[in-house]
C-alpha cells in the first residue's frame, strides 16, 4: 500500500478527534519507552487535558507529521515549542528563549522525520520577535544523539528521581518530623499546610517562591522564574481545570516570614503517582533541618490521606547536592537520566539548511 507523509501546523482544540487520538497514541508509545512499568492509559488522560488547556502565560506552537494511505492518516511524529508571552511576569527575563520537544515513533526514527519537523519549528521560531535560543530535554539516548548531531550545547545534566513507598523508612520520616517539631517549639516556627494559598500570605509566598526557584541550580539553562499574586492565582485556576490538586507546606517564622516550602501535585487521572515540584529553604534559615521536616511531613500526609499513592517523582540537577542528599536518605533512587540542551536559533537554522 502506497504511503506519503505531510507536516501540518495545528491547534489541539481544533484538530479532528481522529488525529488528536493518533497523536496521543504516539505520546503513549514514547511514555511506554520511558516508563515501561506504568500503564500509559493514566497519563494519556492527563496529556489530553494538557493539550486542550494551554497555560495563559505561554504561547504554544504545534506540528504533526502524518503518514497517509488511501484509507487512513496516522501521526508518526510531533513537535511543539512554547514561549513566555507579555502577560507572563517573567517575560522580560525569558523572552529570548523557548522550550521545544520532538517526538518520533520508534519504528520511524533515523529516517530524517525528526529533522523535517525541527526545520519547521525553527523556521517558525526565527519569525518571532526576541527569540534567540531554543532549549529542550530528553531521557533517551536517541534524543541526546539528535541534539548533539545538531551541535546542541549540553546545558544541564540531572535525573528524574523516584521514591517508592515500599522503600521508605517510615520511622526515619517520623523522626525527622519530631526533630522539626523540636525546632518549631524552640524557635516558635509554624508548619502550615494548604491547597489554595491563603490571601493573607499570598504576596509574601509569591516573593519567597520566586526566591527559592531562582536558587535552584540551572547551570547553562537560561530560564528564570518570577511568580506574582496574579500568576499564582492563574496557576491555581489552571491546575483545577485539569483536575490537579496542589498540596503545599511552608514553615513560617515567629516574625511571619516564610522560611521554607515544599509542594506536590496529585491527579485522580494518575492515582498512584505524585509529582514533587519545588522544595527549598531560604538562605537565612538553613542548617536547622527545615527541608527534612517539610519533606517528611508531606510524605506522611500523603500516606495517611491518599492510600492509592505509591510513587513520588521529582527532578533534580546533578549539581544540587543538598537536595540530592535529603532525597537519597528518604529513599529516592535515580530513575531516568535527563539531559538538557540549548541551541542558538540562527546557527541551528544554518545547520538545518546545509
Amino acid at each position: 500500500m502506497e504511503t506519503s507523509n505531510k507536516i501540518i501546523e495545528f491547534d489541539p482544540k481544533r484538530i479532528s478527534e481522529d488525529l488528536l487520538n493518533s497523536y496521543l497514541d504516539l505520546l503513549d508509545g514514547i511514555h511506554k519507552e520511558n516508563f515501561p512499568d506504568e500503564d500509559p492509559k493514566y497519563s494519556r488522560v492527563s496529556r489530553k487535558k494538557v493539550l486542550l488547556s494551554d497555560y495563559p502565560l505561554l504561547d504554544y506552537y504545534y506540528w504533526l507529521m502524518i503518514q497517509q494511505t488511501e484509507t487512513e492518516e496516522k501521526v508518526i511524529g510531533g513537535a511543539l515549542f512554547y514561549v513566555a508571552n507579555e502577560k507572563n511576569p517573567a517575560f522580560e527575563e525569558n523572552k529570548r528563549y523557548a522550550w521545544f520537544w520532538l517526538d518520533i515513533a520508534k519504528e520511524h526514527r533515523r529516517k530524517t522525520y525528526g529533522t523535517q519537523l525541527l526545520k519547521k519549528l525553527v523556521t517558525k521560531a526565527v519569525t518571532l520577535k526576541n527569540l534567540t535560543t531554543l532549549q529542550t530535554f530528553s531521557f533517551m539516548e536517541a534524543g541526546w544523539a539528535f541534539c548533539e548531531y545538531f551541535n546542541g550545547e549540553l546545558a544541564l545534566e540531572g535525573a528524574q528521581n523516584r521514591l517508592k513507598f515500599e522503600d521508605v523508612d517510615w520511622e526515619l520520616m517520623k523522626n525527622w518530623v519530631k526533630e522539626g517539631e523540636k525546632i518549631a517549639k524552640k524557635n516558635n516556627v509554624k508548619l502550615l499546610f494548604f491547597e489554595e494559598i491563603p490571601e493573607e500570605i499570598v504576596k509574601s509566598y509569591a516573593d519567597f517562591y520566586t526566591e527559592i526557584m531562582n536558587l535552584v541550580p540551572l547551570e547553562g539553562l537560561e530560564e528564570r522564574r518570577i511568580e506574582t499574586v496574579e500568576s499564582l492565582r492563574l496557576k491555581e485556576k489552571h491546575f483545577k481545570e485539569r483536575g490537579i490538586r496542589c498540596f503545599t507546606m511552608i514553615t513560617q517564622e515567629a516574625n511571619g516570614a516564610i522560611s521554607g516550602l515544599t509542594d506536590m501535585q496529585y491527579s485522580h487521572d494518575e492515582p498512584y503517582l505524585v509529582e514533587q515540584d519545588l522544595t527549598g529553604v531560604g538562605l537565612n534559615y538553613r542548617g536547622r533541618g527545615l527541608g527534612k521536616w517539610l519533606k517528611a511531613a508531606m510524605l506522611l500526609y500523603l500516606r495517611e490521606n491518599f492510600p492509592e499513592v505509591r510513587i513520588v517523582n521529582t527532578g533534580n540537577a546533578d549539581s544540587n547536592m543538598p537536595m540530592l542528599s535529603i532525597n537519597e536518605r528518604m529513599g529516592f533512587k535515580r530513575f531516568l537520566v535527563e539531559k538538557c540542551y540549548k541551541f542558538n536559533i540562527n546557527l541551528l537554522l544554518t545547520r538545518l539548511n546545509q
